[in-house]
């Protein structure tokens, strides 16, 4: 096999995985879960009193991975400039249940940003 040959064979064995992985985390992004979501949860439905944060908008709830929630927070938190220390504290703070997966979360992230970009909401 020609040089040029395999690496263009190794580029798309590469893309499809990254394509097998994209189908598995759209499965999970789109899938039912145990666990009840905002669904939006971003910093335009929080709102905060001396006494303590609210959170606003539930009409977008249902049942999900909690990845999902998380994910959509970080994308916000990316969309808004604001500082990686801040993810990161996020991160520290967030008692995650069991079995939590943070690449799924980043994953979402990703998505968010995309739909954001996209005009997709």
């Amino acid at each position: 096999m020609s040089r040029p040959r395999a690496a263009r064979a190794c580029t798309a064995g590469r893309s499809r995985a990254r394509r097998g992985g994209g189908h598995a985390r759209r499965a999970r992004y789109l899938g039912p879960g145990a666990t009840l979501l905002h669904g939006d949860f971003f910093p335009g439905s929080w709102l905060h009193d001396d006494s303590a944060p609210w959170i606003i908008d539930p009409e977008f709830g249902f049942y999900g991975p909690p990845e999902f929630d998380v994910g959509v927070l970080l994308a916000h938190l990316n969309l808004a400039g604001q500082d990686d220390a801040l993810s990161e504290h996020v991160w520290e703070a967030y008692a995650a249940p069991g079995g939590f997966d943070r690449s799924l979360a980043q994953g979402f992230a990703g998505i968010e940003i995309i739909r954001r970009l996209l005009g997709v909401s």
